[in-house]
């Protein structure tokens, strides 16, 4: 799925952008870092997993939502950014979640990651230490 795959899909779907946030692979399509994912992964605040629930579950342990989109809470989100009214985790979010996967395709996202936003990485931390 590309980046206006993703972003059509999430609006046929019609969720609520106040209580979920797109994380992983779809974000990396959303930021620009990679062209295409096989699947959305979101992350659902609150309550809304049990709602998802009662309104999708297909009788399979996995939560999908049609074909593309699986969602969970089992992320804690710290912040979000919204891309084309989609809210997404942020790139420091995202760093962070793939520092603590340990796979090799986890490492090679994070190393796609930080060549992208080095620069501004690089600034954001130059000016936290520097106030």
């Amino acid at each position: 799925m590309k980046k206006e795959d993703i972003i059509c899909e999430l609006q046929r779907k019609k969720l609520d952008i106040n209580r979920f946030i797109v994380i992983n692979d779809a974000a990396m399509v959303l930021y620009n870092i990679i062209d295409d994912t096989k699947k959305i992964e979101i992350c659902t605040l609150g309550d809304y997993k049990d709602f998802l629930v009662k309104k999708y579950y297909n009788g399979v342990k996995v939560y999908r939502i049609g074909r593309h989109i699986y969602f969970d809470n089992d992320y804690v989100i710290q912040d979000r950014n919204f891309i084309y009214g989609i809210p997404v985790q942020t790139i420091t979010d995202l760093i962070a979640y793939k520092e603590n996967q340990n796979c090799r395709k986890d490492k090679k996202d994070l190393n796609l990651i930080l060549k992208k936003y080095k620069r501004w990485l690089f600034n954001s931390h130059f000016f936290l230490y520097n106030l």
